[in-house]
């Protein structure tokens, strides 16, 4: 710190700065140079890493469905569903928050897959 001149910046953006730097200079000393690939290699490499298109598209197909089918629920079943699978809540904490017995919630949860799966289908049968 006695070496410190102020250079329009503050001491934690100072700081930030050697840490930074101690850091990449970590890297470079501990990083072992790899043989040399072909472009070939890394083109084949990155095709096997690359996502498929067609099944993230399906995957997105298919989350949109279910959302519309959400959406066809009544407000009630649409709290369960959310409280279940977005906020995994167990059915005893689920029954805490509203009332339900924990075999109730069960019940209606089971019935709410199957009524998801109908309306699922039936928009699917539609397009």
């Amino acid at each position: 710190m006695p070496d410190f001149q102020w250079q329009g910046i503050t001491v934690s953006a100072w700081i930030f700065r050697i840490a930074r730097n101690h850091v990449i200079d970590y890297y470079r000393k501990n990083s072992k140079r790899k043989k040399d690939k072909s472009l070939s290699d890394v083109a084949n490499y990155v095709e096997s890493k690359a996502p498929n298109v067609e099944i993230e598209l399906q995957a997105d197909e298919e989350e949109a469905a279910l959302y519309i089918a959400i959406q066809e629920l009544n407000e009630d079943e649409q709290y369960l569903v959310y409280y279940k699978f977005f906020e995994s809540l167990s059915n005893k904490e689920i029954s805490k928050l509203t009332g339900l017995t924990e075999t109730n919630i069960g019940t209606k949860l089971h019935r709410i897959r199957k009524k998801l799966s109908n309306i699922i289908n039936k928009n699917n049968d539609t397009r």
